[in-house]
């Protein structure tokens, strides 16, 4: 499931916690963390760093034509009172992230497997032979 907009709003927030981003760095910083299980949309994230600035959450340091985010003391504040929150979601994205590692890992190994069994129990290069 996607994340609630309350839900990234924190992940946001702690992941602006001693270092200021750029939205797309923080879209990026998500997908890793999350070992590219899940990426949230621009459309999910800029909204939410909308919310966070109008509530004093977040600050803003514009730079070209590029904003930077930071977190500001009352933004701490809030993320400190939700840290445990904020510390499930994305122990939980990196959980998903990590399962979904694993079946794909699996996945490429069986079929790995069932190349090289059908090279050997064939005799047929399956290089050569074309499968429809």
């Amino acid at each position: 499931r996607r994340l609630s907009s309350a839900d990234l709003q924190l992940v946001l927030l702690a992941l602006l916690k001693g270092t200021p981003r750029h939205g797309y760095e923080l879209i990026k910083a998500v997908e890793e963390h999350s070992l590219g299980f899940y990426t949230p949309s621009p459309g999910m994230v800029y909204p939410a760093l909308s919310y966070l600035e109008d509530h004093g959450f977040a600050s803003v340091t514009v730079e070209g034509n590029k904003k930077r985010y930071g977190i500001t003391p009352e933004g701490e504040t809030w993320l400190a009172e939700r840290q445990n929150s904020a510390d499930a979601i994305l122990a939980q994205l990196r959980a998903m992230g990590e399962r979904v590692k694993r079946m794909n890992e699996a996945m490429a190994f069986d079929r790995e497997t069932d190349n090289a069994a059908e090279w050997t129990d064939t005799g047929h290069d399956p290089l050569r032979t074309a499968r429809w």
